[in-house]
């Protein structure tokens, strides 16, 4: 059952859930708050992008040698199914089974190849296949969800369709391949039905003091079905929304394709009745942060698409796009995060052994790479979020945790604290996917995809100097430093994804 859980963190040792609001099974993507509100996204999935049911993809398996339907979703950077003839081959297990790296046994070409997830992203082990001849990828899962997840990424070069199945699936055709039953795949554009399956659910809004606990007063598709991150700016009462699925004026807005995704700004001075200001959609925007300086409102957003960040004044936030600056990066960019005196920005890369690199925003028309900060690269590890509170920088840092840096010299980054609060990963999409630093400067809280919610005391760490500022800095012992006046590359590390 997906949805979203309130939770009272009054005695954070001893939290409890006072609500649950159910929703698509889907990725609840994003919450902010304002007053006494909740606002909540989802994100796109597959299997959430319907328009009607039926919903749920699937595709036809040999399993110990007997046909079966299995339920299956395709990559948003791969060839739909509905736009290639019907496939049917052997499926052949890669070598190496997680297709990083070139995929070496000869036996794929002409072939569907199997891959397990992990260690580097999904386009990258179907352009790995694609190269060794496969005329399909099916990847499978690495634990066992009752849904296969959907499947993101860039698929500049991909010429095939690409699916993920349940891992108990994967499993048992890799089982299959080594016991010489000839595992076979038909793989056709068909749906079925599922009751589990539904559309996104847009914007839902929750009254956290209501009478009797928290209530849900709004659930709407009015903007967009679905959104990947939104940022609520406390002063001017304003939602800004991105990676959404449509324009604002379309009515069916169910499809990843109806649009690029850029970014929405609504009025939510009347939390329960939002109001449309404007949308900019010239590229697809994974994340963005308004900052206040000198007077002016200024919107980072990350392209991770096409690996640029974004800059925009949005003093005025009808003329969203009007004045624009950007800048490549050397990988995905994942997100941002500028010093309050908007002389620096940290650019995390969601990519395996990247680190968060800064650049010299001063000049905006002489952008430059300072240095980089990273924590266990040669792992093949991910920083996934940073976010600024004065002078740390805190990082949802995937497999390693959560990381603190002072970053009091924005140039020199040092980290000053460290919780790994999934041990048993030393790399890949596990672990913190994002923290909350902001509730008194000692505490943060972070929400780990394996472990849940944890509530970690910062000790024995340099005072915070937030410079009456709130929410907006950063600050971290060790790390890996390049400074050599380029950005790092991966070293050695497994790639992650």
């Amino acid at each position: 059952l997906n949805g979203v859980s309130i939770v009272n963190a009054t005695h954070a040792e001893s939290l409890s859930e006072v609500a649950f609001f159910p929703g698509c099974l889907t990725e609840w993507r994003d919450i902010k708050t304002l007053d006494k509100y909740a606002f909540i996204v989802e994100d796109y999935t597959a299997f959430c992008g319907c328009r009607q049911q039926p919903c749920e993809k699937a595709i036809n398996l040999t399993l110990g040698g007997n046909w079966t339907d299995v339920a299956a979703t395709e990559g948003t950077f791969s060839v739909p199914l509905e736009s290639v003839r019907p496939l049917r081959g052997s499926v052949v297990p890669a070598e190496p089974l997680n297709g990083c790296g070139a995929v070496n046994n000869t036996e794929v070409a002409g072939q569907i190849a199997l891959i397990q997830r992990g260690e580097c992203t999904f386009a990258e082990k179907t352009l790995n296949a694609q190269r060794a001849g496969a005329v399909a990828v099916i990847i499978y899962n690495n634990r066992e969800d009752e849904v296969p997840p959907s499947m993101g990424g860039e698929g500049t070069g991909i010429t095939i369709p690409s699916l993920m199945v349940r891992q108990s699936v994967g499993k048992q055709l890799v089982e299959d391949y080594a016991a010489e039953l000839a595992p076979e795949a038909r793989l056709a554009w068909r749906m079925r039905d599922n009751p589990l399956y539904g559309r996104a659910d847009g914007v839902v809004v929750v009254k956290l003091d209501a009478e009797g606990g928290p209530e849900e007063v709004l659930r709407t598709r009015e903007w967009f079905s679905f959104a990947h991150n939104i940022f609520i700016e406390e002063d001017r009462k304003l939602l800004w929304a991105c990676g959404m699925s449509c324009h604002a004026t379309e009515e069916e807005c169910d499809d990843f394709r109806d649009g690029n995704g850029g970014i929405m700004v609504l009025d939510i001075s009347v939390p329960e009745k939002p109001t449309f200001i404007a949308q900019w959609q010239d590229v697809y925007i994974h994340d963005v942060v308004v900052t206040e300086f000198d007077g002016r409102k200024i919107l980072y957003g990350a392209g991770i698409y096409d690996s640029s960040v974004y800059r925009f004044d949005v003093t005025d936030p009808r003329k969203l796009g009007a004045t624009a600056v950007y800048w490549k990066t050397p990988a995905m960019a994942h997100n941002t995060w500028p010093t309050p005196d908007q002389h620096y920005v940290y650019v995390t890369h969601e990519d395996s052994a990247m680190p968060v690199t800064v650049w010299d925003v001063s000049d905006l028309t002489n952008i430059q790479y300072v240095t980089n900060i990273s924590f266990h690269s040669s792992n093949g590890t991910i920083p996934h979020n940073v976010q600024f509170q004065g002078n740390r920088a805190y990082l949802g840092y995937y497999s390693e945790g959560v990381t603190v840096w002072d970053i009091s010299t924005p140039t020199h980054p040092e980290m000053i604290a460290h919780r790994d609060t999934s041990p048993q990963y030393y790399n890949g999409f596990h672990g913190v996917w994002g923290t909350y630093p902001f509730a008194d400067g000692k505490h943060v809280y972070a929400s780990d995809i394996e472990g849940g919610l944890f509530y970690l005391e910062l000790s024995n760490a340099p005072p915070l100097d937030d410079g009456g500022e709130e929410g907006e800095d950063g600050g971290g012992d060790g790390g890996e430093d390049a400074g050599d006046g380029s950005p790092a590359s991966p070293d050695d590390g497994g790639e992650e994804g």
